[in-house]
This record gives structure tokens, C-alpha cells and sequence, in this order.
């Protein structure tokens, strides 16, 4: 890992630190290990930036912080069991895009991302690129952004796009630019 990178991530690791110290006062934090759920498979990227940011605490700490992958349910089974956890810091989660989407996706979910969730660090940002064929018209993308939603029967043109998993920002995005075209 570049060394710059490294001491990003351990600067971060070290803000969520002090905040938490902040938050807990006189108290001690933490007397038992802190469990992290990813709800992803291990080896993803979100599974691979708790293994980043569980080292750092851990050694800050000096008590345990463990990452759990709970790969099922299009991150729902993971985030619930996050969700019913006992309100007391030894339970983390990291969420991506599909936290705030799945709610939109999904009739009944067993967690409200609002109501039973509280924000402590934004770890991380990640672009996306549109990649096409060069023969592709490119105004066409410029447009989309512009144009109120249209009906797939009514579309001139079919999207032909691939995703990593259902839910994920990879899927919406381009589902939601062939709306508009």
C-alpha cells in the first residue's frame, strides 16, 4: 500500500477514535472486542476497508475490533443484525450506497436507515465511469440528465449495461439514465 494512502487511513481511523473517545467521556471504551459487520462477501472492497480500519483501532485501543461478513440478502440480513445489536458502540457496520437504497427496493425491511442508525465517519467516496463504445453518441448521455422519465415502450433505444449485484449504485444508475432517454 502507497505509504501517503496509509497515513490517510490511519489519520481517519484515528479521527473516528477521538470522536468516539469524545462521545464516551469518562468512561472506558472499549472493555470487550467491537464486533464490524460488513454485509458483503469477504474480499469486496467494504470488506477490505474494515480490515483497514479495524487494525488502526485495534492498536489505538488496545482491545480487539473483529470484522464479521454476513454475505446474504442484498446486504439486508447483515444490516439488520447490525440494526437489532444493542445500541452500545460494540457493534459497527459499514454500508455502502445500497444502505439508502435497498429501503426503495425492498416492501418491508427490518431496519429503518434513519431511525436505527447513527453516522460516526465517512470513510471513503468512490467515483463511477459510464464506459462505452466509441461509436456511441455521447449526447445522448449529456442529455439524459435533462429529460423527465420515459416508459420502456416508448424508449427508442435499449440499455445494455452490466452491474455487480442487484441494488448496488452500478445497477441504479444506468437503470435510472434509461429512464430519461
Amino acid at each position: 500500500m502507497q505509504p501517503l494512502r496509509r497515513l490517510f487511513l490511519r489519520l481517519a481511523c484515528a479521527a473516528a477514535a477521538l470522536c468516539i473517545a469524545t462521545v464516551a467521556g469518562a468512561q472506558t471504551y472499549p472493555t470487550r472486542p467491537v464486533r464490524i459487520i460488513v454485509p458483503f462477501a469477504a474480499g469486496g472492497p467494504a470488506a477490505v476497508l474494515a480490515h483497514l480500519i479495524a487494525q488502526p483501532l485495534s492498536e489505538t485501543f488496545g482491545q480487539s475490533f473483529y470484522v464479521e461478513n454476513l454475505p446474504t440478502g442484498a446486504s439486508n440480513v447483515g444490516t439488520t443484525t447490525a440494526a437489532k445489536a444493542p445500541p452500545d458502540g460494540y457493534t459497527l457496520l459499514v454500508v455502502t450506497p445500497s444502505f439508502v437504497i435497498n429501503p426503495n427496493l425492498y416492501a418491508r425491511l427490518a431496519y429503518d436507515p434513519i431511525r436505527d442508525f447513527t453516522p460516526v465517519i465517512l470513510a471513503v467516496t468512490s467515483p463511477h465511469v459510464l464506459i462505452v463504445n466509441p461509436s456511441f453518441p455521447r449526447q445522448i448521455l449529456a442529455s439524459t440528465a435533462t429529460r423527465p422519465p420515459v416508459r420502456a415502450s416508448q424508449r427508442s433505444w435499449r440499455p445494455n449495461c452490466s452491474s455487480s449485484r442487484s441494488g448496488s449504485t452500478s445497477c441504479t444508475c444506468p437503470s435510472t439514465a434509461a429512464l430519461r432517454r
